[in-house]
């Protein structure tokens, strides 16, 4: 018998700790007034959520730069001085007159960062070239320069001078 005894008084011992916290973290902040027996507990549920705090970290990805806007707009009239700053959305033709290296500049194709395009030289003979540049970049084209300002998905912002 002594045995269950012991057995008995270290579960009540044991069951008595485990609901002390429980039991502590009961009851009303307000007085009991109205006679009932009933009061409110405070649940995890109602308790403030809780915050972690997670280690500063670089950030995967750069925010993207705001579009910048071009000087003259959508004109492509701007650019027969050799001297503009334009916003294209899609093919585009610039034709500049003669006495200029470049006779005409054509941007066939704006990809995601890419923009493609041709060239014709004045000449008897005509004469041509192509290629592709990435955002930021430059073609020059004896003495004209085409530099991409920016391009985001089918727009470019582009900046003509000699």
């Amino acid at each position: 018998m002594r045995h269950m005894t012991r057995i008995c008084s270290t579960e009540t011992v044991c069951a008595a700790a485990l609901l002390l916290p429980l039991l502590a973290g009961c009851g009303s902040d307000r007085e009991n007034k109205g006679g009932s027996t009933a009061t409110p507990s405070r649940t995890a549920s109602t308790a403030s959520p809780s915050r972690t705090h997670t280690p500063d970290r670089e950030p995967t990805s750069k925010p993207p730069k705001p579009f910048p806007r071009a000087a003259d707009g959508t004109r492509t009239d701007a650019c027969s001085d050799a001297d503009c700053e334009i916003e294209v959305t899609g093919p585009t033709t610039l034709d500049f007159p003669a006495g200029h290296s470049v006779r005409r500049f054509t941007i066939t194709r704006i990809s995601e960062d890419t923009l493609h395009w041709t060239s014709v030289f004045p000449g008897e003979s005509e004469s041509f070239t192509s290629g592709s540049v990435g955002a930021q970049g430059t073609v020059t084209l004896n003495d004209l320069h085409i530099e991409t300002r920016a391009i985001q998905g089918k727009h470019a912002v582009i900046r003509v001078f000699e």
